[in-house]
């Protein structure tokens, strides 16, 4: 643990920028943060959309200074899985060697792109030769039930490996290696909503919410996939409100601005509350629809989060039995402030927390480096941006 939260501390020491992107509907978000550990805050420096991410590299000023950048694509561009792989060893009773280790993790990672590169191809719409691997890490070992760091010189009959593999298609490898040209190390590629199910810990079923999609996800005994895609969005609720009042979008969100702050008439606050909860129900029914074949007979919690320009009162959606997720921020930054910049619309704690998980969550790992490093030299050339 003290390894793992040196490791984490270096990532936010004083000065630390990361770059975060993320694939909207509207574009891409790009987000600088940075980290200052002695003085405990994490800033938003600069807040930015772009309408592609050739805008965003032909602009090039967002990315100056930053140590780092995380890539969040959606569910149409990108496949982010976690799954267990076993690796059966041949002498259980002799201790785990370095040539040994370096052939149970390839064959294990072989076993994993064999089982779940069907599934990705399925999702995004192409073939199996049209993939490849936009990011690959190993988030967990396990020899007898027991988490190792390191397996060399340890027995055992096999190997439980956790791989968390981001997929994505062969058309989006020049916009990569383009960004991958503004930094010293490639960006860490995902998918948004599959990383933020996974973050949350446990089973669950996770709802990511755009402005007219929403994509919904399940994590279930350590595995996280994505179900599907729902024609939902919050702007069915902000349009609905608007056509029963006759008022354009942008009044609209006057008026929730006003209603988060309960600054409106009880009368208002009710019709308000029965034209979203009449649209959310809508939305309730296709995901019970998409999730119900996973969840098979299981409670397993389910919870939203939403990126979109439309932004709705957490108590439209939250009814005890679809909850807001409450994403716990990282170690080690979950005791730190937030802040953001004056130039900045106001960030929801909800959307803060997002933000942080984003950035920090996918190098949660930092005790696997030995394991990582491994595999990336073997499989460079399944990572083609990384050079």
């Amino acid at each position: 643990m003290k390894r793992l939260l040196r490791s984490l501390r270096s990532m936010v020491k004083k000065g630390s920028r990361v770059l975060l992107l993320e694939q909207r509907e509207g574009g891409i978000m790009a987000t600088v943060l940075e980290a200052n550990e002695r003085a405990k805050m994490i800033r938003v420096r600069t807040q930015r959309e772009f309408r592609s991410f050739d805008a965003f590299t032909a602009a090039q000023k967002t990315a100056g200074n930053c140590d780092r950048a995380v890539v969040a694509l959606d569910a149409a561009h990108a496949a982010t899985i976690k799954g267990v792989v076993r690796a059966t060893r041949e002498n259980p009773e002799a201790t785990i060697g370095a040539e040994e280790l370096d052939a149970l993790l390839f064959h294990a990672l072989w076993n994993f792109l064999n089982r779940y590169r069907p599934l990705a191809a399925k999702k995004l719409g192409v073939s199996e030769l049209e993939l490849v691997v936009g990011n690959i890490a190993v988030c967990g070992v396990r020899i007898h039930g027991h988490k190792v760091f390191n397996p060399l010189d340890f027995k055992g009959g096999e190997l439980v490996i956790e791989f968390r593999v981001t997929f994505v298609t062969r058309a989006l490898l020049p916009t990569l290696e383009r960004l991958s040209a503004s930094f010293s190390e490639a960006p860490m590629v995902i998918e948004r909503g599959a990383l933020l199910s996974e973050s949350l810990g446990g089973d669950n079923v996770l709802v990511d919410i755009g402005d007219h999609m929403a994509d919904v996800y399940i994590t279930k005994s350590g595995e996280t996939t994505h179900l599907g895609r729902c024609a939902w969005g919050n702007a069915f609720v902000t349009s609905a409100i608007g056509r029963y009042f006759g008022v354009p979008d942008a009044i609209v969100g006057d008026v929730l601005r006003q209603y988060a702050k309960n600054q409106i008439s009880e009368r208002m606050r009710n019709a308000l509350t029965a034209i979203a909860r009449k649209e959310v129900a809508a939305m309730k029914d296709l995901v019970a629809k998409t999730a119900k074949r996973a969840m098979g007979k299981e409670r397993i919690p389910v919870r939203t989060t939403a990126h979109g320009r439309a932004r709705l009162p957490n108590d439209f959606v939250d009814d005890g039995r679809i909850r807001i997720a409450v994403f716990r921020d990282p170690e080690p930054v979950e005791q730190f402030s937030f802040r953001a910049g004056s130039r900045i619309a106001e960030i929801a704690a909800e959307e803060r927390a997002a933000l942080i998980t984003l950035v920090y969550y996918p190098y949660m790992h930092p005790q696997y480096v030995f394991l990582n490093q491994l595999l990336h030299r073997r499989v460079k050339w399944l990572v083609p941006h990384e050079g």
